[in-house]
């Protein structure tokens, strides 16, 4: 198995299970009034049937643990097989996320239960919802968490790690990296002085004075965190694209399509601008948006005691306008009644069939070889289903056959332990197209009429040498 993805599934699945079992023992915090995502308050915790329930849930969750633990090594077997490593992993994410909703739902509907047997639910009816419980709502919104940072700070240590895997010796490049560092240390600054800025007096109700603060706070402190994604990721863009284009500039000239090229950067720049001005509207409207509704009383109904909405581990209200809300035992959720929940249950699973397509769209490269088909005109070369060249005798300049493969850094395309495929940096000689067998004999190099380099080869060697010569033999012909 490959170190680099060895160490990739093992950080993976570290950090999804790390997430997971955390999220599990928030739910059952000695310091707050939910367990379970239930509101047990004072002696109702100390009640033998909520204690004896939660140690149940203690157990699961601990089963739970040591068999998704047990499951994520099963990855191994996949040896080299990039696809189903990418299906393994697929199936144990998804596993892992459908048993921890089954566990929550199960003990959080038991606890639910337990808690209307013994009448301590409160009545559940529909109020108006005016300023002061619009207040009371709110008052435990605070700033957005300083995880949030966590992600800009990974891409900018990504960068740092492409630049010295693929751009070492350009020093241009390396200024993409360093302003990725200068965004998340100026901007982590920028978050502090948003989430402890002084308070603005914004009405002579401090009831009100205190709800738009910590409005304010969560909206600017949001947006700083999302310009600074925003900026980490134009920065690595940025650098990939210039890399790109100055090796092919350096072995080639031109590109033949560079002017896509520079339509696709100045399409991204426009992206990153619009979305830039669109997170801070946003930010400035949210606010607005909780002046007026706080000035006017604006009427919402609610539950008073809205356990029942929990009681699946997820918040489902559809009384409740509110897209997002206060997570009961940390953080923020989805409200799954709104039209975004659902947007949001359908883009997750979305992302699972993405993945186990991914995983079924490689195996091909997995289990593909490399082909040459001889054709009246010239060959065409085959690698893994996905990837061709054809090669007319017409537009063949110069071909050489090499015994071992040049070294080859990849620039665009796919890499396996047998195959390299794609856009590919030749060691000595340049940017090129390779379609190559790694542990071939033979390789052959050409370079094509425009100037461009393509390499191959094949697992048979007498394919090889024959292709070869037919290929020499046509370019003697065009000499004469």
């Amino acid at each position: 198995m490959g170190m680099v993805l060895a160490v990739t599934y093992i950080v993976t699945a570290l950090v999804v299970e790390a997430a997971i079992l955390l999220g599990d023992l928030m739910v059952i915090r000695k310091r707050s009034d939910y367990l379970l995502y239930m509101t047990i308050r004072g002696e109702q915790r100390d009640d033998p049937e909520v204690v004896q329930l939660v140690k149940q849930y203690k157990a699961a969750l601990g089963r739970f643990a040591i068999v998704i633990f047990v499951l994520s090594f099963g990855f191994f077997l996949c040896g080299e097989y990039a696809s189903f490593a990418i299906l393994y992993l697929t199936a144990w994410c998804t596993a892992a996320i459908l048993g921890d909703y089954r566990l929550v739902k199960r003990y959080a509907g038991r606890m639910y239960e337990l808690k209307k047997e013994k009448g301590w639910c409160r009545p559940v009816k529909q109020t108006n919802c005016k300023v002061d419980t619009a207040v009371s709502r709110r008052k435990k919104t605070f700033p957005v968490s300083e995880l949030w940072m966590f992600l800009p700070l990974w891409i900018c240590v990504g960068s740092f790690f492409w630049y010295f895997l693929r751009g070492t010796g350009n020093t241009v490049l390396l200024l993409f990296p360093v302003s990725n560092a200068v965004v998340v240390l100026l901007f982590f600054y920028l978050f502090h002085l948003a989430a402890h800025r002084k308070l603005k007096v914004y009405s002579e109700d401090s009831e009100i004075n205190y709800i738009l603060n910590k409005t304010a706070g969560r909206a600017w402190t949001a947006c700083i965190v999302i310009e600074e994604i925003l900026l980490c990721l134009y920065h690595f863009y940025l650098m990939v694209w210039l890399h790109s284009y100055m090796e092919e500039m350096k072995t080639n000239g031109a590109p033949a399509d560079s002017v896509e090229r520079w339509v696709l950067f100045a399409g991204a720049s426009v992206l990153v601008m619009g979305l830039s001005v669109w997170t801070l509207l946003t930010a400035a409207a949210r606010v607005g948006k909780v002046k007026k509704e706080l000035a006017a009383g604006q009427e919402e109904f609610w539950k008073e005691d809205e356990d029942a909405c929990w009681k699946n581990g997820y918040y489902y209200n559809p009384e409740d306008s509110s897209t997002f809300v206060e997570n009961r035992c940390y953080g923020i959720t989805t409200n799954m009644a709104t039209v975004w929940g659902k947007i949001t249950k359908w883009v997750l699973l979305g992302t699972l069939f993405v993945c186990i397509g991914l995983g079924i769209a490689t195996l091909p490269l997995d289990f593909g070889t490399v082909t040459i088909v001889q054709k009246e005109n010239g060959i065409e070369v085959r690698g893994g289903w996905y990837y061709k060249e054809k090669l007319a005798f017409e537009d063949i300049r110069e071909v050489t056959l090499l015994t071992e493969s040049p070294g080859l850094s990849r620039v665009f395309g796919s890499g396996m332990k047998h195959m390299a495929l794609g856009e590919y940096h030749l060691k000595e000689y340049g940017s090129g197209r390779a379609i190559v067998y790694r542990e071939a004999e033979y390789f052959i190099l050409v370079e094509k009429t425009n100037g461009k380099l393509v390499i191959f080869s094949t697992d048979d060697a007498e394919e090889m040498l024959l292709c070869y010569e037919t290929l020499k033999e046509r370019e003697r012909m065009s000499e004469k």
